[in-house]
Parts: structure tokens; C-alpha cells; sequence
């Protein structure tokens, strides 16, 4: 369900090819990093949502799987932040 609304991490790897691509520094992608924090914004969000809605009703694990797919894509997201950086 989530996935058709993110880019999952694929503007963040989109700063980093674009920056491998030249043998100079270009002027930093402001659209594009605020598209990458925007995104990782909501992910955090939806995560945050999630782990509350798991905490109240302790036998719920349906949503671990999403959490932890959220939270791979905002490690990958920062990563690629700080590397573009």
C-alpha cells in the first residue's frame, strides 16, 4: 500500500549517481533534497503511528513488517544524504 506512495529512497540514490556522473561539484539539488526529507518525514510518521498502534495492543504484529521496511529505507535515505554531502 505504502510503496505506491514513496519513491523508496530512489531520489536520494538519484543525488548520488547524479554526483558520480561529474568530474566537478555542481550546485547542491535543493528540490531534490527537500523531496528526500519530505519523504523520510512521512516514513518516519507512518512509523511512529504504527509502533503506538503495536504498543497499545501488545499481541498485534502485523505491522512489523512494515515498520522495519520503513525504517531500512530511512537508514538508506540518510546515507545517501550524508554522502552526497
Amino acid at each position: 500500500m505504502f510503496i505506491v506512495k514513496y519513491m523508496l529512497g530512489d531520489k536520494a540514490l538519484e543525488l548520488i549517481k547524479q554526483l558520480q556522473r561529474c568530474d566537478y561539484l555542481n550546485p547542491i539539488q535543493d528540490e531534490t533534497m527537500r523531496e528526500v526529507f519530505e519523504e523520510m518525514k512521512a516514513l518516519f510518521e507512518e512509523n511512529q503511528t504504527d509502533v503506538n498502534a503495536t504498543m497499545t495492543d501488545g499481541s498485534n504484529q502485523q505491522y512489523h513488517a512494515a515498520i522495519q521496511l520503513r525504517h531500512a529505507i530511512l537508514l538508506r535515505d540518510r546515507r545517501c544524504i550524508l554522502a552526497y554531502l
